[in-house]
């Protein structure tokens, strides 16, 4: 898997401020805004993506497994924080942990962030199911991830679903993030 994508897609579970409550207009619940951080150690998290992608990891060659699965959980970084923001036209996440990425661009939009390794990743935000989905694209595969919340607003769910030509099968996993003030 891409190194690039690995690291974009998982630190990018990220968002920016906006003052909850405020009208939105640019299409997504309301509730969505704001902040919410991981109530979790990282490695529960990293654990979290590891046995998601252990499938597809025990496909390769015993050799091979090791030195893949090695590099995979030392590029994974969870967001200790995402915050969203809804001003119409603009929708902000800001993904933050080991380092920030702001992704910010109006729905059906596409912008870029930088990977660790300081590559330009596109990202299209759309709303999907009415909720605020990011598709990530990288030369060797697509991370989407779908921004959700309970119906009381307290717990953010990201679906992250990796998707390459290196993979067998789509590759899902859900962390949860708690709203904080």
């Amino acid at each position: 898997m891409n190194r690039a994508l690995l690291g974009v897609g998982v630190v990018c579970l990220i968002a920016l401020v906006a003052p909850f409550g405020r009208a939105q207009t640019c299409g997504l619940p309301p509730i969505l805004a704001g902040a919410y951080a991981y109530p979790h150690e990282m490695e529960h998290g990293r654990g979290l993506i590891m046995a998601a992608m252990e499938p597809q990891l025990a496909q390769l060659p015993g050799f091979m497994r090791d030195i893949v699965r090695d590099q995979m959980q030392s590029r994974i970084t969870i967001p200790t924080r995402i915050t969203i923001a809804l001003p119409d036209p603009i929708v902000s996440v800001t993904y933050e942990g080991e380092r920030t990425n702001v992704v910010a661009c109006p729905i059906g939009g596409t912008t870029t962030v930088t990977s660790r390794d300081g590559d330009a990743v596109p990202v299209t935000q759309r709303i999907q199911a009415g909720w605020l989905e990011q598709v990530f694209t990288g030369p060797n595969g697509t991370l989407r991830l779908l921004l959700s919340t309970e119906p009381d607003g307290q717990t953010l769910h990201v679906d992250g679903t990796v998707t390459s030509e290196r993979l067998g099968q789509p590759v899902p996993v859900r962390l949860d993030y708690h709203r904080v003030p």
